[in-house]
């Protein structure tokens, strides 16, 4: 081979070494972005129980230690026993979707018939549920809103929000904490300053959850394995 044809391939071969390696740099911060793909096919269910139920008993655990951890399943958790704090909005949501005041309930609509209530049309329906409503957004009594898009100070009341393999818990209704607190749920990252606790428990009816870390932060309790 000539010099000058040897010089062009050698030209040739590394500008496509520059253009390959441009590229991928030029796509990494594409690929840092973690939150969008692992938020867009997730099902919301905005779920009502109460400790003591013997209903919501054969229910909790399946939602809460089963189905949770299996595949993109969000629960806004709202148990009304214990705290009935977030018995009016049990019936916020029977006003506006005309759901039925019963428990344990699913909502996974924002009008009348998207929710189901009772422990045996749950547990009979809970995989089509989980397939229908995906990307359904959390239903709250003013609309369905993505989580992602969600400030934490319009979810009402008490709630726990449960997400794979953790939940935080809001233990102050005061509480303005939001991004913090989504990111915990999103990807496990616990916020900068979250003082461990022992703590380590949640209460289902007839049953419990028990995670190997816990802290708080702003009001909230975050809780994971």
């Amino acid at each position: 081979m000539r010099k000058s044809s040897f010089r062009h391939v050698l030209v040739c071969m590394c500008l496509a070494f520059i253009f390959l390696v441009g590229g991928a740099q030029a796509a990494e911060p594409q690929a840092s972005n973690v939150t969008k793909p692992l938020m867009s096919d997730v099902t919301s269910f905005v779920y009502f129980t109460g400790i003591g139920c013997p209903h919501c008993a054969n229910v909790d655990p399946v939602l809460l230690k089963q189905k949770i951890r299996q595949g993109n399943l969000l629960i806004i958790e709202y148990e009304i026993y214990r705290d009935n704090t977030n018995a009016p909005l049990l019936m916020a949501y029977d006003k506006q979707f005309d759901t039925g005041l019963g428990v344990p309930m699913v909502v996974t609509e924002g009008k009348k018939d998207g929710a189901v209530v009772g422990d045996t049309p749950i547990l009979e329906s809970l995989d089509s549920l989980i397939a229908k409503n995906k990307n359904n957004g959390v239903v709250l009594p003013a609309g369905a809103r993505s989580f992602m898009s969600l400030p934490l100070a319009d979810l009402p009341r008490m709630p726990k929000i449960w997400f794979k393999d953790r939940v935080a818990v809001r233990k102050d209704m005061a509480s303005q904490e939001s991004d913090a607190i989504k990111a915990f749920v999103v990807d496990g990252t616990e916020p900068q300053g979250c003082a461990p606790v022992a703590e380590k428990e949640v209460a289902l009816s007839d049953d419990k959850v028990v995670f190997a870390k816990a802290c708080v932060f702003n009001g909230w309790l975050l809780l994971r394995d």
